[in-house]
């Protein structure tokens, strides 16, 4: 009788003490950008004229006043801009989230202009800071997704 009353006095305990609720909120507000295809990086055909939007997320719980985004554009050896393209979304004023904003666009107007294959053909457009000093690309060491690299092809 008394290992009986012993056996469900341990149940007891041991499932009192593991009542304890223990909820993770993940809550780690990061900005990041991408493309239509949610990638790091893009080519454009560099016969072709297009616009394009690349997309710039802020991940996070609804924030309570608006979030400023600074970016850079780092142009490669290879292209010019109002040659090859032109920044429509210039980064000389910051993207600014309103209150309920969770993205914003940064536009390019590409030209059609041949590339030297030989050359950095490259655009990056660099996240740089925000007014919040949230996370900058995913959460993470490797801090995917802080920049986006277009590469202006020579498709035969």
């Amino acid at each position: 009788m008394k290992k009986t009353v012993l056996y469900l006095l341990t149940l007891c305990l041991l499932g009192l003490s593991g009542c304890a609720k223990h909820e993770i909120i993940f809550d780690h507000p990061f900005i990041y950008i991408t493309d239509k295809h949610e990638a790091m990086t893009s080519t454009i055909n560099c016969m072709g004229s297009t616009i394009e939007a690349y997309t710039v997320y802020f991940s996070s719980k609804m924030p309570n006043k608006d979030i400023e985004v600074y970016f850079d554009i780092v142009i490669g050896a290879g292209l010019v801009e109002g040659v090859d393209f032109n920044v429509l979304t210039p980064p000389s004023a910051p993207l600014t989230f309103p209150n309920g904003t969770f993205q914003r666009e940064i536009r390019v107007q590409w030209f059609a202009h041949t590339v030297d294959r030989s050359k950095d053909n490259t655009l990056k457009i660099i996240l740089t800071g925000n007014s919040e000093n949230h996370t900058l690309g995913m959460p993470g060491p490797s801090q995917n997704f802080i920049h986006h690299t277009i590469t202006k092809i020579l498709i035969d």
